[in-house]
């Protein structure tokens, strides 16, 4: 579902459903390359918290940040080496634990990103997004978010670059690795961050 079509959501959506019920956002937003402006979340306001003000219901921020491919194709069981991990944010500790649970059934260590108000740390052009890390250093790249820079990130350098990696049509599979290589550059962790990790 495209970003901004949840602001059109019928606003009793999920008035039937239990107070147990999970929800997960797992979309971004980019504005001027695929989504209309939203006001607030260009005033600051976190990504998810916009979401779960427009739903009227607590929600959390998880498989925002790793590419499709990588989620479709790189999952591996516990304690495999070099498994992937993917943040999570969101404020109920035990509905935090079914989508840790759920992340870890597909596959990926789950790493908690904090509460939903500190769900900006894994949007887009922030260090731990979309960068194929493990969980040490997912939550290194957490720790790194600066508030505000990302979106001049994503605007810029990261606009260009990436359009430049689809300029031939390639097929996803053959530019994931640049895809990947672009986003830890954009956001460089130190040496000592790096050492041990994928």
């Amino acid at each position: 579902m495209p970003f901004p079509a949840v602001s059109r959501l019928p606003k009793h959506l999920f008035g039937r459903a239990s107070s147990d019920v999970v929800i997960i956002d797992t979309a971004n937003y980019y504005p001027e390359v695929r989504d209309p402006s939203i006001a607030e979340i260009d005033a600051g306001m976190p990504e998810s918290v916009w979401v779960s003000e427009q739903l009227g219901r607590p929600i959390f921020k998880a498989f925002n940040s790793i590419m499709f491919f990588s989620l479709s194709e790189k999952g591996k069981p516990r304690g495999s080496p070099d498994r992937l991990a993917v943040p999570i944010a969101g404020d109920d500790p035990a509905h935090k634990q079914t989508v840790m649970q759920l992340v870890d059934e597909a596959g990926f260590d789950p790493v908690d990103g904090g509460a939903l108000a500190e769900s900006w740390r894994q949007q887009p052009s922030t260090p731990a997004y979309c960068c194929d890390y493990g969980a040490a250093m997912t939550l290194k790249g957490i720790a790194a978010a600066i508030k505000g820079k990302a979106e001049t990130v994503r605007d810029t350098a990261w606009r260009a670059n990436y359009l430049k990696l689809f300029e031939d049509k390639p097929d996803y599979a053959d530019v994931h690795h640049a895809v990947i290589a672009l986003n830890r550059s954009l956001n460089p962790l130190s040496a000592d961050a790096l050492s041990g990790t994928t």
